[in-house]
């Protein structure tokens, strides 16, 4: 399902690809310095996300699962829930995977759910800081 119609505040500096599916946002004119992707994910997912108490926890699953047999995305060493502009997320963090920088979140609204993915170089940049800024503002 798409996340066209997702609002979402690009960044000063980033630019959003055209058409690209899963949603994209890139922090600079080309993926060099990292990549968020957003999906809205299926109506029959959403009784199975909100039935979780623990996003985080939910988004730290969904990511080890990501990564099939080769496991690209690692195991998560943080997750954290709380609140978000579109009702309630989780997010995971996986320092052990393909990129220095990935992050999973799972954000839920009423009639909605999103999984988003940051794929970076740089686990401390400044960037990552804009991704959630881009996630916890969102609004459908």
């Amino acid at each position: 399902m798409s996340a066209a119609g997702l609002h979402v505040v690009v960044p000063e500096g980033w630019v959003e690809v055209p058409g690209a599916s899963p949603r994209e946002l890139r922090a600079g004119s080309d993926d060099r310095a990292g990549i968020l992707q957003i999906s809205r994910l299926g109506d029959n997912m959403l009784d199975y996300i909100a039935s979780h108490a623990d996003l985080g926890a939910l988004a730290g699953e969904l990511g080890m699962r990501l990564g099939g047999a080769a496991r690209t995305w690692g195991t998560a060493s943080a997750t954290k829930t709380g609140d978000c502009a579109l009702g309630r997320f989780g997010l995971a963090v996986f320092p052990n995977g393909q990129f220095p920088s990935m992050i999973l979140w799972i954000t839920l609204a009423p009639d909605e759910a999103y999984m988003w993915t940051w794929l970076g170089p740089d686990p401390r940049g400044d960037e990552i800081g804009a991704a959630l800024r881009v996630v916890m503002e969102a609004r459908s």
